[in-house]
């Protein structure tokens, strides 16, 4: 641990700069391999790093991104037996990261593996520079280096590039008033935290209108189909990090564009997304939406609602209902007022 002078902050007085390093991209299946942490308050700027053995295989692009492999962690500390020390560091704090979602994300899942609750209010770097430089396009930490003169030791190392962060967040108080910053952070922090990648811009422009949506990672390669009520909401609430669910912790903070389709109704997104996922996810993902039902009314016929596969719907069938089983649509003709009844079934 490290102490150095330090300037009060303008505005926020317990901060903490974080990086990770991990064994790869999912939050889900790869674990920390190290951790950086710069805390800085009213009594200086303290730095705290450690190496963690994540127990599993590291990923060849994470090993030539970072330089860790299993040799240099085989005798670090697993994450549990630093969890409840790195937790009091960052308790209380605001936690302040370049891609915030990225870094938060594997360390809620891990906090969470340790069974130990986790709930700082993340703050993204990426994204205060785009709100207080907009005339700029890039914001990645290595254009900032070259743009605001920011010293580095190493790269893509979790202690140097947390201290990168902190460096920038020095040149924000100088260049700034507690004002400007203020209003930008409380903007910031009342939305939801989007990837680093992810032109915020697309939100603004999504309709207030039902349909599907498509999430695409590097190289526009789709990742997930979704379907909404209302598009703006519900992707918006998607990267809210108070309501991420286990399967948007995997792969939201690698979406780098957003496509949609506006559709009439809830069995048009349901249709349009189901197709949407037999042509672009891969088979496993795609062969878990074949098999959808609904009930069909046919008004003069008795019964007068027939339960089918929306695969074999017709343009001018009236269906109710979207479910993913024949047992749940057979449970839902009961329970779901808007069905009609099925007199004589």
């Amino acid at each position: 641990m490290t102490n150095l002078p330090c300037n009060p902050p303008v505005s926020l007085d317990r901060l903490a700069f974080v990086d990770c390093e991990t064994s790869g991209l999912s939050p889900i299946e790869d674990r920390v391999t190290e951790i950086g942490v710069v805390t800085v308050d009213s009594a200086g700027v303290n730095e705290w790093t450690t190496l963690v053995n994540p127990g599993r295989h590291i990923s060849e692009r994470s090993r030539l991104f970072d330089g860790i492999d299993a040799e240099l962690v085989k005798d670090a500390p697993k994450f549990k037996d630093i969890a409840h020390e790195l937790n009091a560091k960052l308790s209380g704090r605001h936690f302040i990261a370049h891609n915030a979602r990225f870094d938060f994300t594997f360390l809620r899942a891990e906090f969470e593996r340790a069974g130990i609750p986790f709930t700082p209010q993340p703050l993204c770097s990426v994204a205060l520079s785009r709100k207080l430089y907009p005339e700029y396009r890039n914001h990645d930490l290595d254009t900032l280096m070259q743009r605001h003169e920011l010293p580095a030791e190493v790269r893509h190392r979790a202690l140097p590039d947390a201290r990168l962060i902190w460096r920038f967040w020095q040149v924000l108080q100088s260049t700034f008033t507690l004002e400007q910053l203020t209003a930008v952070i409380e903007a910031l922090q009342a939305g939801p935290v989007l990837p680093a990648h992810l032109d915020p811009s697309l939100i603004d422009k999504l309709p207030d209108a039902p349909g599907i949506y498509v999430l695409h990672g590097l190289d526009d390669i789709p990742m997930h189909v979704g379907k909404a009520d209302n598009l703006r909401l519900h992707v918006l609430n998607y990267f809210r990090i108070d309501r991420t669910s286990r399967k948007a912790l995997d792969v939201s903070h690698l979406v780098r564009n957003i496509t949609w389709q506006t559709t009439h109704g809830e069995i048009g997104s349901e249709l349009k997304r189901r197709s949407l996922v037999r042509t672009l996810l891969p088979a496993p993902k795609a062969r878990a939406f074949r098999s959808a039902f609904s009930w069909r009314l046919i008004p003069h016929a008795y019964p007068c609602v027939e339960l089918m596969q929306l695969c074999n719907r017709q343009d001018d069938d009236e269906c109710y209902g979207v479910y993913g089983s024949e047992r749940k649509a057979r449970n839902a003709r009961y329970e779901d007022q808007s069905l009609p009844s099925p007199i004589g079934d």
